[in-house]
């Protein structure tokens, strides 16, 4: 049985995901909601599914993973396997990962990352990819997370990862940064083409968003996944005035809803 925990924004790593599922015969446990409790069958791989940010471990998944204790079915000899989503590369994502699982005292084996569009859209120079690179990304996913799915049948323990230029400077020096300077949900705020619709609450994987007379609020609990942003019907939603002229990512269409 093959048991793959997700967390997801805007529906990049749901999708690669729900693929997985079907090629390997899993079942996919979003991480944002209390922990289901599968049934007690033998599980021999446990896949982690995610988007890196800033070149490092998505902290929900993050926290996810360090709260979680040993789940029904998980036995010595389980064998942990990260997905790592992107737009282009993931830096070191691979390598705080396999620290991380050997802090938990769990048996790494293959680390993967999968190319998807990009949505981060929240600083100079970052927006979302053209159409044809988009639909490019999509296509080349699909024979991506075969080729996944067919080395975590077979037990790879090695890296396949697209590590980039300047590696340990993204992950080791712009990852903790971004961690603790770029994470705040307080400049969200909506235009005047806001309709009150309510989707960015449904939207978010942390149900951060609540709906009042005057608009959507944010609290608190914000995992800036810009699932919210992404989603709006109108393009109401801003950040600041960094998203001004910014374009939107509608996800994979088998997430759209």
């Amino acid at each position: 049985m093959t048991s793959i925990y997700c967390f997801s924004g805007t529906g990049n790593s749901l999708f690669v995901a729900n693929k997985l599922a079907l090629l390997l015969d899993g079942n996919v446990i979003m991480t944002n909601a209390p922990v289901q409790q599968v049934e007690a069958h033998e599980v021999t791989d446990v896949v982690w599914v995610f988007p890196t940010y800033a070149w490092g471990i998505a902290p929900g998944m993050r926290k996810f993973i360090e709260a979680l204790a040993v789940q029904p079915g998980w036995g010595m000899d389980t064998l942990h396997h990260m997905v790592c989503t992107c737009g282009d590369d993931i830096g070191l994502t691979h390598k705080q990962w396999r620290m991380l699982m050997a802090r938990k005292g769990w048996k790494c084996a293959g680390a993967y990352s999968v190319a998807m569009p990009n949505t981060y859209v929240l600083l100079p120079g970052f927006d979302v990819d053209a159409k044809p690179v988009e639909q490019g990304k999509l296509q080349r996913s699909a024979q991506r997370v075969r080729h996944v799915a067919d080395c975590i049948r077979n037990g790879f323990f090695g890296n396949d990862v697209e590590t980039g230029k300047f590696a340990w400077a993204k992950s080791r020096l712009i990852y903790p940064l971004f961690l603790r300077f770029a994470m705040s949900s307080r400049p969200f705020h909506v235009n005047d083409f806001c309709t009150g619709c309510g989707l960015c609450a449904r939207k978010c994987p942390v149900k951060n968003i609540t709906i009042t007379a005057s608009g959507p609020k944010w609290g608190r609990r914000c995992e800036l996944c810009l699932g919210c942003y992404h989603a709006c019907p109108v393009h109401a939603i801003e950040y600041g005035s960094a998203t001004k002229r910014k374009g939107q990512y509608r996800g994979p269409k088998s997430n759209a809803d």
